[in-house]
């Protein structure tokens, strides 16, 4: 199985991070183990969407989910100096506009 770094980024999580309910985004970055590229982004993506913290702060409406895609995959040679492969995640306020 090949290794991968995966920068996903998260769009339109409707959240309170203090300031009031407001679409906010996020990057965070996965190290996975996939077949191909494509099976990275999945693996990637299924590891944010169990997290149980970012489901319980959501209150988007059934009409405008949040997205979750890949930025980046690149394929590395191992796995060697990484301690965690779920790495935290930064949020970002998105305009109301998005």
């Amino acid at each position: 199985m090949n290794k991968y770094r995966v920068l996903l980024n998260g769009r339109n999580f409707l959240i309170d991070l203090g300031d009031g309910l407001a679409p906010h985004g996020f990057f965070t970055t996965r190290f996975v183990e996939a077949d191909t590229s494509d099976e990275a982004e999945l693996e990637a993506v299924a590891s944010v969407r169990k997290r149980g913290e970012i489901k319980a702060m959501l209150r988007n409406s059934p009409d405008t989910p949040p997205m979750l895609f890949a930025e980046e995959i690149e394929e590395i040679e191992n796995f060697d100096g990484i301690e965690y492969p779920e790495q935290g995640i930064i949020w970002y306020k998105e305009d109301a506009n998005i």
